[in-house]
């Protein structure tokens, strides 16, 4: 749909996407307001999964104008991964809201009102959201990728509630390395980025299921190959040592869940603490 086709709406519903963007980013300021720091346990799920639990700590920046995370992963195949890293969830609103009006209220699009599990939510639509998902990377120590853009972005806002209930959007990156053959390739998926049992804790107000999926990554062939591949490896299972066939197993079980063409994150909160400085060992 053409930006010059969507004005219509904006005026008819008397919405802008600017003031959409600036209140969320205001409402977001107002509710972290002398916190330092944020501390998240979760439990997670989905076929991207290969861990059981893990904690985010996030901190203010220098600035005091967001906040940094980072990540640690606790059972399943956590151990073979070296330190702290960042977290799946790096794009999650308690990050971005405070940041869409600073990069995209001049050219952001209202595109209306929609329903979401039966929550009147605005649409606004950003067409390239890759130099917001660049500064985050960059926020949180990354290297940027240069092959990715997220595009055709589409926020939906909860205009009562002043958070976001789902994100979607294109994603461009070099997918093909995470595949069966493991060679270059850049593709294009659909993310979906859903929020929801949002709850207030000591003035923090938190989406406690987070649900991220991507879909169209894997091609039919790639999927045969990872067929293939998950019976190969259950013929083996009884030759290895416990520990091992018990990491092998966790990874027969995402590589399941990703037989369908969609890879999936969730995390579910168990813990949000505000203000209590580092967990233990972070």
């Amino acid at each position: 749909m053409m930006a010059g086709l969507l004005v219509g709406p904006a005026s008819v519903y008397g919405q802008s996407a600017a003031t959409l963007l600036r209140t969320l980013a205001d409402a977001q300021a107002d509710r972290v307001e002398g916190v330092d720091n944020i501390t998240v346990v979760s439990t997670v799920g989905g076929s991207m999964a290969m861990f059981d639990q893990m904690t985010t700590y996030y901190t203010r920046t220098e600035d005091g104008s967001s906040f940094t995370a980072r990540t640690r992963m606790e059972g399943g195949m956590a151990d073979m991964m070296q330190g702290d890293v960042p977290s799946p969830m790096q794009n999650d609103p308690f990050l971005i809201n405070t940041m869409l009006a600073d990069y995209f209220a001049d050219s952001a699009v209202y595109e209306g009102s929609e329903a979401i599990d039966g929550q009147s939510v605005e649409v606004v639509y950003i067409e390239d959201m890759t130099p917001l998902a660049r500064a985050l990377a960059e926020e949180q120590g990354e290297t940027f990728d240069e092959s990715t853009e997220v595009t055709d972005v589409r926020i939906h806002i909860d205009t009562d509630s002043q958070v976001i209930r789902r994100i979607e959007s294109k994603m461009t990156s070099d997918f093909g390395q995470g595949m069966p053959g493991g060679q270059s390739e850049i593709r294009t998926a659909d993310m979906t980025f859903n929020l929801s049992d949002y709850q207030d804790v000591d003035g923090v107000r938190y989406p406690f299921t987070m649900r991220m999926e991507l879909a169209g990554v894997m091609s039919e062939d790639e999927i045969t190959q990872m067929r293939q591949q998950m019976e190969q490896m259950q013929t083996q299972l009884e030759q290895m040592p416990p520990a091992q066939r018990e990491q092998i197993e966790e990874l027969i079980g995402g590589m399941e869940g990703m037989l369908s063409g969609t890879i999936s994150f969730e995390s579910t909160a168990t813990e949000v603490r505000v203000n209590e400085g580092p967990p233990q060992g972070m």
